[in-house]
């Protein structure tokens, strides 16, 4: 359900919760790689190249484009260079929450993302989760189209193995 214009922005805490373990884990296996580093944002502007037309703030300035677990750069001849993304998306319902995720692949290939789902809307076969839904289509497209996507995935050392592989592949 989209939210009436001018509403306030909101997140509940099992979101919250599962946003900054996300997070958290992104930095700890991230700072494993000398060559890797982690930015929350980047500019519209530094992925297009110029100065955008229409995604621009009220004061000129290019938008932003925010990730839980941050944007990976690497460093490759002493530059560092765009590499991946680490995002993370709750849902406690068969909403759409994690279709926003597709816009990353508008600028990285596909394997360059790296999304952690969590929540009741992500149990496969539930009556209120994954199922005929707009989220089963994208987890099913995500996970073919070469996408590292875990579904609620509590276990640390599960969810890092399966990370470092992915900055592995960076």
């Amino acid at each position: 359900m989209t939210a009436p214009k001018g509403s306030d922005s909101f997140t509940t805490k099992e979101s919250k919760a599962s946003e900054e373990i996300h997070t958290l884990w992104v930095s700890e296996v991230a700072s494993e790689f000398d060559n890797l580093k982690i930015e929350k944002s980047i500019t519209v502007e530094s992925v297009i190249g110029k100065c955008p037309e229409y995604a621009l703030k009220k004061n000129g300035r290019s938008n932003e484009i925010n990730a839980d677990g941050g944007f990976i750069f690497k460093l490759v001849d002493g530059k560092w260079n765009l590499a991946g993304v680490a995002e993370n998306k709750f849902q406690t319902a068969r909403a759409n929450a994690v279709e926003r995720a597709s816009k990353y692949a508008l600028f990285l290939d596909r394997w360059r993302i790296f999304i952690s789902c969590a929540g009741e809307g992500f149990v496969k076969g539930s009556d209120i989760g994954v199922g005929g839904s707009s989220t089963g289509t994208f987890i099913d497209l995500a996970i073919n189209g070469g996408v590292t996507l875990l579904e609620n995935v509590t276990d640390e050392s599960t969810f890092k193995n399966a990370l470092r592989t992915w900055m592995r592949s960076l």
